[in-house]
């Protein structure tokens, strides 16, 4: 469509339409991976902007073409086009412009492997964009922050990172971004030794693809839509043609608003819908994740119960009670986020660990023996990232009071509360009335329950302490 339109702006004489032509042209061929024909029309756009002295248009067509020279791994040559592109931007104070240019540059380095570099593009851009409100754009550059911290080793910075992009591009309903932030999630995870981690985020990855897909389908529909009403359009305009109702100039003209406006129209349309669309899609993937990763835990548990009773020997039979168990403090979680009706991420420790102690004192049969519980907990909101180990380290402390605390104890009693204190530190205190923990010495080494509790703490960069006066008693801090 925009080819046949160049003969008539041409005859027209209409310089700027035909720069846009052009632009729009290349955008097509770089769309299409021909990139020498993108060249080609990004340098006419170029010369035509020039031409009209458009300074603006003549920094962008310099960017775009850096860009060509990018994918085609000429790296240098991309690096001559950003910087005349910047000095133009800098010069007209084209801040978003700007902040575009040093994005492209940061990820230039990013692809020649000059860190440093790199890190001082993306940083200049992000301060520009975070000063104009841009946060898609922050979005954006943030996850490039994030991969260049992972390349670095730099694995809290780029946790940090991530955090942030996935709150936003989940609030703004950017489905690329939240793409491109769970990828570079599950790659952290796995640096991590997460596999738990890092396969809930492969789902919602699974998910989220599944998601652009669909609208990818959508916007190629409209594409033809729009292309039909050109054409149709295109027909009419011949008509009166040939009845001598509008000169060649004028046609052309009229054929120049009548595509600036569909494409205008169509891709204001299609933003409008895929923002609407995007935002709704998001809630329900989150949604769908937790259901069927909940499920996944379900079964699991199911399974290691239906092995549990097929076993005789005490010790492996407590390994699988104590699989289950932590299995189901996990599939609890998701329950809770589940069960919620807006798409947040967090749940409310109050009502987790409540119905935790429920499912382990059925699960330990101390419904049947009976035992005294003294909960104490506050309605504080933990986030699911921190609430998965925070969970299992609960589940933990709470089932070996069970296994071991309260053997021929006449009246047992549980004591489990929860604060948050200043500066967002959230204190646990679990404690029993049981017989106590041995001596280190007594001990044979740690148990695989201690070191998972250990591993969870740092994973968390909490501390806890233990003392065994009157029962045994675990007070845990950990920053939210």
């Amino acid at each position: 469509i925009g080819l046949s339109f160049v003969p008539d702006l041409k005859l027209a004489n209409s310089l700027y339409a035909l720069g846009s032509c052009y632009n729009t042209i290349a955008l097509i061929y770089t769309k299409l991976s021909d990139h020498l024909r993108a060249l080609e029309f990004h340098h006419n756009a170029l010369a035509i902007s020039k031409r009209i002295d458009n300074r603006r248009s003549v920094a962008q067509s310099y960017n775009n073409i850096a860009n060509i020279y990018q994918d085609l791994e000429d790296y240098d040559s991309a690096m001559v086009y950003y910087e005349r592109s910047l000095a133009l931007k800098t010069e007209g104070n084209d801040r978003a412009g700007m902040a575009s240019t040093l994005n492209n540059m940061g990820e230039l380095m990013l692809a020649t492997n000059r860190l440093n570099e790199a890190e001082k593009f993306f940083l200049e851009s992000l301060e520009i964009k975070s000063e104009s409100g841009n946060r898609a754009g922050e979005v954006y550059t943030q996850n490039n922050l994030a991969r260049l911290a992972l390349l670095k080793k730099d694995f809290p910075g780029a946790e940090q990172y991530l955090d942030i992009t996935e709150r936003t591009a989940q609030e703004l309903g950017l489905l690329d971004e939240l793409r491109v932030n769970y990828e570079l999630r599950i790659a952290l995870l796995k640096e991590l030794n997460r596999p738990a981690d890092a396969f809930r985020y492969s789902e919602l990855l699974m998910v989220v693809k599944d998601s652009l897909m669909n609208r990818e389908k959508a916007e190629a529909l409209a594409g033809i839509q729009i292309a039909y009403e050109v054409s149709e359009r295109d027909r009419q305009i011949a008509f009166l043609e040939k009845e001598g109702e509008l000169r060649k100039s004028q046609l052309a003209l009229r054929n120049t608003l009548i595509v600036v406006s569909l494409i205008i129209l169509g891709l204001v349309y299609l933003q409008f819908r895929r923002e609407h669309r995007n935002k709704e899609q998001i809630k329900t993937l989150l949604r769908e994740m937790y259901h069927r990763f909940k499920n996944n835990l379900q079964l699991l548990s199911s399974v290691l119960s239906l092995s549990a009773r097929e076993l005789t020997d005490e010790q492996a039979l407590q390994a699988v009670r104590s699989s289950e168990s932590r299995v189901n403090a996990m599939a609890l979680i998701h329950r809770k986020l589940f069960e919620r009706k807006d798409e947040a991420r967090s749940i409310n420790l109050r009502d987790y660990i409540t119905e935790l102690i429920t499912y382990l004192i059925h699960a330990y049969g101390y419904h049947e023996r009976g035992i005294q519980t003294d909960l104490s907990l506050e309605p504080v909101q933990v986030d699911i990232d921190k609430a998965i180990p925070l969970g299992l380290i609960i589940n933990e402390l709470i089932s070996n009071a069970f296994k071991h605390a309260f053997i021929d104890h006449q009246s047992p009693c549980l004591t489990v509360g929860s604060k948050l204190e200043e500066k967002a530190t959230l204190n646990i205190e679990i404690r029993d009335n049981g017989v106590g923990m041995r001596p280190p010495a007594e001990r044979r080494g740690e148990s695989f329950g201690l070191k998972l509790v250990n591993m969870l703490m740092n994973e968390l960069r909490g501390k806890y302490e233990v003392s065994t006066q009157s029962g045994t008693r675990y007070v845990l801090i950990i920053p939210l």
